[in-house]
């Protein structure tokens, strides 16, 4: 933590407005006692997120800090679960971000569409479990985050079966007008 507190006052970040915290993508999580004790992937990562702001008020309190950095932490993969207890009471929600990534959903039916009861359902209802439920224990700022180069992907891939299509239709009528 130290170290990005460090990046954040006299390194390449000393520009930086927020940082986003990513765990690994599908990373192994510890399951020595102890740590699990700690609670699930998303309990984890919020401890970690709420002990790097630690150090940033810290750093703020010295004078080291001289600006407020949010901190954008993501859920997804082992993290697109809810917390499953409660945050320390200090826990600065105003500056602690979650942005959701449903990296995996699909594509082809919104988030929300009834209709998609493989994929989307499962990033929905994990949803509205973090923005919506009443005992929710992150009651706070909630973003869609996105992934373009997903997106991209998708759309060439929308784009090549068009472009195979069409010149399947091209050459058919070439064949067909053939004289």
């Amino acid at each position: 933590m130290k170290k990005i507190v460090q990046e954040l006052t006299e390194g390449q970040w000393r520009d930086a407005e927020s940082i986003n915290f990513w765990t690994l993508d599908r990373g192994k999580w510890c399951e020595c006692e102890p740590c699990k004790a700690l609670g699930t992937p998303t309990d984890r990562t919020l401890l970690l997120v709420h002990r790097l702001r630690q150090e940033m008020d810290r750093a703020m309190a010295e004078n080291r800090l001289k600006r407020n950095v949010y901190i954008f932490f993501t859920v997804y993969h082992e993290t697109i679960t809810p917390p499953t207890r409660p945050l320390p009471e200090d826990f600065n929600y105003d500056n602690c971000v979650a942005t959701y990534y449903p990296i995996a959903r699909c594509y082809v039916h919104a988030l929300n569409d009834p209709v998609c009861t493989e994929i989307n359902a499962r990033y929905a209802k994990h949803l509205k479990n973090w923005t919506t439920d009443p005992n929710r224990y992150y009651p706070q700022t909630f973003y869609m985050g996105a992934l373009p180069f997903l997106l991209l992907i998708f759309s060439m891939i929308i784009l090549f079966t068009s472009l195979v299509h069409f010149l399947i239709l091209v050459f058919e009528d070439s064949l067909i007008k053939k004289d």
